[in-house]
C-alpha cells in the first residue's frame, strides 16, 4: 500500500494517503487505513507537512477508537495536539480537543471530557469557528445531561441549536433538539419536550439524517406513552420501527419492539405486548451474537493493528525506535521542558567498513551498536536509529550527566571485541551533544547536535563534543 502512495508525485501524495485511509476507516477497513496513513504520516513528516502530520495522527486515533483502543486513541490525539499548539493553529487545537472529549467520554469519563470539550469551544470561539462551537456545545450538553447537570446541558443546547440554525445545518439542529428534549423529559417538562421531538423530525428528514429521525420518533413515542397518550405513542413507534426496519439496524429495531411492548402492556393488549417483547428479545440475542463476533473480529483487527504500528515505530536492523518515533518522543520531551540532552552517534568511517568487510560486516557492526546504546542508556533515555550509521540519544537529566553517558557509549565502542567479527576490523564512534537550554526548538536542538557530531569528526574522531 505505501507502494501506491510512493508513486503519488508531489506534495499531494501524503494528502492523497491521508484522503483514502480516512475513507478506509469509515468503512471499517481498519488495517488497510492505518497502512494508509501511516504512509500519509511518514510523507508528512518527510514533507515538514505539520498540517498533514496532524490530521494523520488524528485519524489513526480515529481507527483505535473504532476499535475500542481509548488509549491508543488518545495517545495520538495528544501527539496532534502538540502539532497544532507547536504551529499556534487555534483552529486545529479545537478540532482536535474535541476529538480527545469523546474518547474520554466514550471511555466512561464523562467529567473529563467534559474539560477538553470547554477548553475547545474557549477556542472556537475565539477563531470565530461557528460550526466548531455548535458541535463542542452539543457534545457539553450531552455530557452535562449525563452527568445530571440539566442546567448546564439546556443552556449549552440552545446554543447549539442557536448557532446550527445560523448556519443552515439541518442535521445538527435535529440533533441538538433531541437532545435537548431529553433534557425537558428528565425534568418533567413534557411539552417543551415534546415540542423539541416534533421540530427534530423534519430537519432530520431534510438532511436525510435518518439516525436522527429513529432518535426522534423513539423518543417523541417514548414521551407520549410515559404521559399516558398511547393512541398518539403509537404510531409514532410504528413509524420509527419502520425506518429501523428499512435501514436494517437491528439494535434500533430491538429498541422500538421494546418501547411498543411497554405501549401495548400499558393499554392492556398483553398479546400484541408479548409479540413486540419477544421480537425485542430475538433481536437482542441477535445483536448480542453480532457484537460477539464483531467484537471477536476487532480484537483480531487490534492484534494487527498493533503489529502494523509497532513495525511502523522500529527499525528493521537494529530493532532500535526508528526516526518517526524518535522525533514524537523529542517532541514531547522538548514541551516537558525537563532538564535533556540529545546526542548525535556516527559510526566513524562506516563506508570504509561496507567497501572494505561487505555490507553483511556492516549491517553487523550497526546491530551491535544498537546493543552497545542500550546498555549503556539508562531508565528513561531513548536511542533510536536516526539514518544510515548514525543513531540519536535523548538524555534525560543535567549536562554532566549526558556527557558522562556519552564518553561511555564512546568507550564502549571503542573497546568492544570487533574482531569477533573480523579479525582486521576496528569501530569508533563520534558524539555530538546539545542540550535543551541552549535551543528554542527541536529543530535547532538538532542543527546544534549534528555541528557538534561535525566538530568531533573534524577533531580526530572518537570523541565526544559538547561544545
Amino acid at each position: 500500500m505505501q507502494g501506491a502512495v510512493a508513486a503519488d508525485a508531489g506534495p499531494l501524495a501524503a494528502a492523497q494517503a491521508l484522503s483514502r485511509g480516512q475513507e478506509a476507516q469509515r468503512e471499517a477497513r481498519y488495517e488497510e487505513a492505518l497502512r494508509l496513513l501511516l504512509a500519509a504520516l511518514e510523507r508528512s513528516r518527510a514533507d515538514g507537512d505539520r498540517v498533514i502530520e496532524a490530521a494523520a495522527l488524528r485519524a489513526i486515533g480515529f481507527v483505535y477508537d473504532d476499535l475500542g483502543d481509548y488509549a491508543a486513541a488518545l495517545e495520538h490525539h495528544l501527539l496532534a495536539l502538540a502539532l497544532d499548539e507547536a504551529r499556534g493553529d487555534d483552529r486545529a487545537r479545537a478540532m482536535t480537543l474535541r476529538t480527545i472529549g469523546i474518547v474520554y467520554s466514550k471511555a466512561g469519563d464523562a467529567a473529563q471530557g467534559l474539560e477538553f470539550y470547554r477548553r475547545s469551544l474557549e477556542l472556537a470561539r475565539r477563531v470565530g469557528d461557528a460550526e466548531s462551537a455548535a458541535k463542542t456545545l452539543n457534545n457539553i450538553g450531552i455530557n452535562c445531561k449525563n452527568l445530571g447537570r440539566l442546567d448546564e446541558a439546556q443552556s449549552a443546547l440552545q446554543e447549539a441549536l442557536a448557532l446550527f440554525a445560523q448556519l443552515g445545518q439541518e442535521a445538527g439542529q435535529a440533533g441538538a433538539l433531541t437532545n435537548l428534549g431529553l433534557v425537558h423529559a428528565r425534568r418533567g417538562e413534557v411539552e417543551l419536550a415534546e415540542d423539541c421531538h416534533r421540530r427534530a423530525l423534519p430537519l432530520a428528514r431534510a438532511a436525510r439524517y435518518l439516525m436522527g429521525e429513529i432518535n426522534a420518533l423513539r423518543d417523541l413515542g417514548a414521551l407520549l406513552t410515559r404521559s399516558g397518550r398511547l393512541d398518539e405513542a403509537l404510531p409514532v413507534l410504528t413509524e420509527a420501527l419502520a425506518v429501523a426496519e428499512r435501514m436494517g439496524l437491528r439494535p434500533e429495531r430491538a429498541e422500538c419492539h421494546r418501547a411498543l411492548a411497554g405501549l401495548h402492556k400499558r393499554a392492556g393488549r398483553h398479546a400484541e405486548a408479548l409479540g413486540h417483547f419477544e421480537t425485542y428479545h430475538e433481536l437482542e440475542r441477535a445483536v448480542f451474537n453480532e457484537e460477539s463476533d464483531r467484537q471477536l473480529k476487532r480484537l483480531q483487527v487490534r492484534y494487527r493493528v498493533a503489529e502494523l504500528e509497532r513495525a511502523s515505530l522500529e527499525d528493521g536492523l537494529t530493532g532500535l525506535p526508528n526516526r518517526r518515533q524518535f522525533d514524537a518522543r523529542l517532541q514531547a520531551d522538548f514541551e516537558r521542558a525537563a532538564p535533556l540532552a540529545l546526542a548525535l552517534v556516527d559510526i566513524d568511517d562506516f563506508k570504509q567498513i561496507n567497501d572494505r568487510f561487505l555490507h553483511v560486516v556492516g549491517d553487523e557492526v550497526l546491530r551491535v551498536a544498537a546493543r552497545l546504546l542500550r546498555r549503556e542508556l539508562r531508565d528513561g533515555d531513548l536511542a533510536a536509529r536516526f539514518g544510515g550509521e548514525e543513531f540519536a540519544l535523548l538524555l534525560a537529566g543535567p549536562p554532566a550527566q549526558a556527557r558522562s553517558v556519552g564518553e561511555r557509549i564512546r568507550a564502549a565502542v571503542a573497546e568492544f571485541e570487533w574482531a569477533r567479527l573480523h579479525p582486521d576490523l576496528r569501530v569508533t564512534v563520534s558524539v555530538g551533544l546539545a542540550y535543551l537550554e541552549e535551543a528554542g526548538s527541536p529543530l535547532d536542538l538538532l542543527r546544534l547536535a549534528d555541528a557538534r557530531l561535525y566538530r568531533a569528526k573534524g577533531a580526530g574522531k572518537n570523541r565526544v563534543c559538547a561544545d
